[in-house]
C-alpha cells in the first residue's frame, strides 16, 4: 500500500521523465498508505515547473489496479501532461471497492490524465490494446482539464471483451 513509481518536475525546469515497464507476467498495484497517497505510477509538473509531464508506458500480460491505485500524468505547470500507453496480453482489472476504506482521503482506482493549468497546454491521452478490461466498482479511465486546454484522448481497443460494472460507494461514480 502506498508503493509509487514517480518521474516528476516538482518545480524546476525541465521535462519530466517517462516510465517504461515490461513485465513478462504481470503488473499489480494495490492501496493507499496511511497518509493518503496511493499505489501506483505518477509523472507530473507541479504548479512552479516549466516543463512536459513524462508519458507512462507499460507491458505486461495481466494489469491490476485495486483499492485508490492509480496511473496518472498530470500538468499544474507550463507544460503538456503526458500519455499513458498501455499494451496488455490478456486482462486489465480496474477494481474501485475500498478494502480498507480512509475517509479523510481521496480514494479514486483508474487511469488519469490530469491537466490543471492556467495556461493553454495539451492534456494527455489513454490508449490502450488489451484482450479483455474489465472496470468495476467505481474505478475510471479518465482525460481531465480543470484550466485551460484540450483534454486528451481515450482510445481503448480490446480483442475480446469490456465489461462495465457497479459504482463507488463514496463517490457514485460508475
Amino acid at each position: 500500500e502506498g508503493a509509487e513509481i514517480q518521474a516528476g518536475n516538482r518545480g524546476g525546469r525541465g521535462n519530466a521523465g517517462d516510465v517504461f515497464i515490461a513485465a513478462g507476467d504481470r503488473i499489480f498495484f494495490n492501496g493507499l498508505f496511511s497518509d493518503g497517497f496511493a499505489s501506483g505510477i505518477f509523472t507530473g509538473v507541479a504548479p512552479e515547473g516549466i516543463g512536459e509531464a513524462g508519458d507512462i508506458n507499460l507491458t505486461a500480460n495481466s494489469l491490476t489496479l485495486s483499492d485508490g491505485a492509480r496511473l496518472q500524468t498530470k500538468s499544474e505547470g507550463l507544460g503538456d501532461s503526458g500519455d499513458v500507453i498501455i499494451d496488455v496480453e490478456g486482462e486489465i482489472f480496474l477494481n474501485g471497492k475500498e478494502e480498507n476504506p480512509q475517509p479523510e482521503f481521496e480514494h479514486l482506482t483508474g487511469i488519469f490524465t490530469t491537466l490543471e493549468t492556467e495556461n493553454f497546454q495539451r492534456g494527455g491521452d489513454i490508449q490502450i490494446e488489451t484482450g479483455s478490461l474489465r472496470i468495476i466498482n467505481g474505478a475510471e479511465i479518465t482525460a481531465n482539464t480543470f484550466g485551460l486546454g484540450d483534454v486528451g484522448n481515450i482510445t481503448i481497443e480490446a480483442r475480446d471483451s469490456i465489461i462495465l460494472d457497479g459504482i463507488n460507494d463514496r463517490t457514485g461514480v460508475s
